[in-house]
This record gives structure tokens, sequence and C-alpha cells, in this order.
């Protein structure tokens, strides 16, 4: 009787490989942000930190840390910008790749 060997997927090997890879890229990436942030935030007096919070509350509207694409359109026409939706994405791409959400903690 011969031997069944069940041989591993190559396809489903290499897309987990590939989203291992993608998922500690963006990890990598998560981590240079903060790192860049955390040295921006050392360098701010009391005073400036108190400036920039109180401008990013304007924009979070809900107060959830967050400032997505609504609260931007919302704050951004109310200001007399009127931003097409592609400065909006691009925005919130931005931010979201960035540190959205832990910028006063």
């Amino acid at each position: 009787m011969t031997e069944i060997r069940h041989q591993p997927d190559r396809m489903a090997l290499s897309k987990k490989h590939q989203d291992a890879a993608a998922a500690a890229e963006l990890e990598r990436k998560r981590a240079e942000k903060q790192d860049k942030l955390s040295k921006i935030k050392s360098s701010l007096t009391p005073d400036q930190m108190r400036t920039y919070r109180q401008h990013f509350e304007l924009f979070d509207l809900n107060g959830d840390g967050v400032i997505n694409a609504r609260e931007l359109r919302k704050v951004s026409r109310q200001m007399g910008y009127r931003l097409d939706d592609s400065q909006i994405e691009v925005s919130t791409v931005f931010t979201a790749a960035g540190v959205a959400g832990k910028i006063f903690q």
C-alpha cells in the first residue's frame, strides 16, 4: 500500500506569509510614527500642548479622540473651506495611517 501525504496548498501558505509580512510592516510603520509623535510631544511646552489639544477638540466633535471624515468635512465647512471627497479621503487616510486617537493620551 502506498502512503498518501497531504501537501500544503502553496497558494494558502504564500497568502499567510504575505499577510504576516503586511501585518509586520504595518506594525513597524505604526511604531515609527508613534516614536515620531513622542519626540514631537516631548518638545512641546505645556501651553503648546493645551493649544493643540483645544484645536484638536474643535474637530473631534464627538470626543472619541479621532477626527473622522464627517467631522473634518463639517468643521472645514464651518470655517469656510469646501473640501472635496478626495481631499477628505487623503486627510482621513493620513490620519488613519498615523496615530489617530493617540495624540493627547
